[in-house]
């Protein structure tokens, strides 16, 4: 059963950020969710919140792409992350996986479109859209979600 987290975002460009509640999709079994610790406030997330960068991909629109948190759930079939782990997710969340490119690694060359941490069409969730890390948590692909040391200062830390 999806769930409902509070988050800051927008309904339409040029509007300031305002508090909603947004839904997050159940932990499918290579998911990991997050309670986000930090976000970082990006220039390119303001310019898509303010119009810079044209109208809204949707709306509502949950910036923020430098997400620090700790892992609350995985998927049964994750390998790479525990519950309890301190974690990051930068600008995207999903790729298609099976291309040259993102054999190679390079799933930001992704020959199908990756898929964006906010504002993109969710191939885990058909018909949503993604929200980002102006929120209390979030689901993601373990492949997107990268360890980071204990010994950092979570709240300096800045996700790929």
């Amino acid at each position: 059963m999806p769930t409902t987290v509070n988050a800051f975002g927008t309904h339409e460009a040029g509007k300031p950020l305002a508090p909603f509640t947004i839904e997050r999709r159940d932990v499918g079994p290579h998911d990991v969710k997050l309670d986000i610790l930090y976000c970082g406030i990006c220039h390119s997330d303001m310019n898509y919140a303010d119009g810079t960068f044209g109208p809204l991909p949707v709306s509502p629109l949950v910036p923020g792409h430098e997400i620090v948190g700790r892992v609350t759930e995985i998927g049964p079939d994750v390998t790479r992350h525990q519950v309890g782990d301190l974690v990051g997710i930068g600008c995207m969340v999903n790729s298609c996986r099976t291309c040259e490119n993102c054999q190679a690694g390079q799933e930001q060359y992704c020959l199908k479109g990756n898929t964006l941490v906010f504002g993109a069409p969710d191939p885990a969730e058909p018909g949503a859209h993604t929200q980002a890390g102006y929120s209390e948590a979030i689901v993601a692909p373990e492949d997107f979600v990268v360890r980071v040391p204990e010994t950092l200062d979570p709240a300096a830390v800045q996700a790929p």
